[in-house]
């Protein structure tokens, strides 16, 4: 058992010292909540053992959380403030990531989807205005299928969620 563990315990007691345990910087809290009531430093199970033993450990945490009630609201302030920042950071890193593959300025997708746009466009044609064999209608109406699934893969992309996603990260940025 570690002093993460046992915030539970000791959050029953002094809410405000649970919390604190599992923050970075739990240990020193660790060993100053076993100082107080006279446990080994070394072992938050002999600290959970003592508040489940003796009723005055309660009130003793309460104190020692009111004697340090001040630097622990400041660690815990400290704690949300990095968790913030940290979730921004990486929320930023995760839009100007898609922002820059958006604008990659990349030759083979542009061409790729004006080749299957056009393709697509005289495939059409010609299955309109010239007559087919029968026996290979089929393989006609399976290749324009496929074609018609990736132009609306290509239009998804150039206008869909890919074209909001990067209106959005230009939003964000603009903040």
């Amino acid at each position: 058992m570690n002093w993460a563990d046992i915030a539970q315990v000791v959050g029953k007691a002094a809410p405000l010292l649970g919390a604190a345990l599992p923050l970075p910087g739990g240990a020193a809290i660790g060993t100053l909540i076993a100082a107080a009531l006279g446990v080994d430093a070394g072992s938050p199970d002999a600290l959970a053992d003592k508040l489940k033993q003796d009723p005055q450990a309660s009130i003793k945490l309460l104190e020692l959380q009111n004697q340090h009630e001040a630097k622990l609201q400041e660690m815990m302030l400290q704690s949300a403030q990095f968790q913030l920042s940290h979730s921004y950071n990486v929320l930023a890193l995760e839009v100007k990531d898609r922002m820059n593959a958006r604008e990659h300025k990349d030759w083979v997708a542009q061409f790729l989807s004006v080749t299957v746009t056009i393709g697509f466009f005289i495939i059409l044609t010609i299955t309109v205005t010239v007559p087919m064999p029968k026996d290979s209608q089929s393989s006609i109406n399976m290749m324009l299928g496929s074609l018609i699934t990736t132009l609306t893969c290509i239009v998804g992309f150039h206008f869909g969620s890919s074209y909001g996603s990067k209106e959005k990260g230009i939003a964000l940025n603009n903040r």
